[in-house]
């Protein structure tokens, strides 16, 4: 049997045909949580820096956001929004980790934040996914995909442009690095 004209497909009225890709609105949610907390690691980086410049010790700074992080939690498991269950848990590895991260990562960034200026800060926080890239490929053996090379370039380059956009300041200070 031949095909005549109205019977063969038309892929442009078939594309338009096609069912649109639709978000869940689960994935939704994570995005706009990802954005969220990409905005809040930012401007902590701000106000970290605006509140040594103010002569608020590292320190004293330190202990409030923990104090004000611990409290918000704690809110969160009275209120039922979280589950907080240690019962027949080793504390110990919980214990050891959190020596380093938070409080070693924060004491480093809180101390650097401090001691560099904000080029500086830029430059190393934007250089941290490229050492994890090759770290994860180093160490675990992992090949990066050629979206996360491309994605880790846009942020280098946004890194890049916004810090020479600003003018490049160094201050070499020891103790910030």
């Amino acid at each position: 049997m031949e095909a005549t004209e109205d019977s063969k497909p038309d892929s442009k009225a078939q594309k338009d045909a096609a069912p649109k890709a639709r978000v869940s609105s689960a994935s939704l949610l994570g995005v706009l949580a990802a954005l969220g907390c990409e905005t809040l690691f930012g401007l902590s980086y701000l106000f970290t820096k605006s509140a040594t410049n103010a002569h608020a010790t590292e320190l004293a700074l330190l202990a409030w956001r923990f104090i004000f992080a611990a409290a918000f939690m704690l809110l969160l498991v009275a209120l039922r929004v979280i589950r907080l269950e240690l019962r027949g848990k080793r504390l110990g590895p919980l214990l050891l980790i959190s020596l380093f991260s938070p409080v070693a990562y924060f004491v480093g960034e809180t101390f650097g934040i401090s001691h560099t200026t904000a080029s500086e800060t830029g430059i190393i926080l934007g250089a941290c996914p490229v050492v994890t890239l090759v770290a994860a490929a180093l160490i675990l053996r992992i090949k990066p995909k050629l979206r996360e090379l491309f994605g880790i370039f846009i942020a280098v380059a946004g890194v890049v442009v916004a810090t020479v956009a600003k003018g490049i300041e160094a201050s070499f200070n020891v103790f910030g690095y």
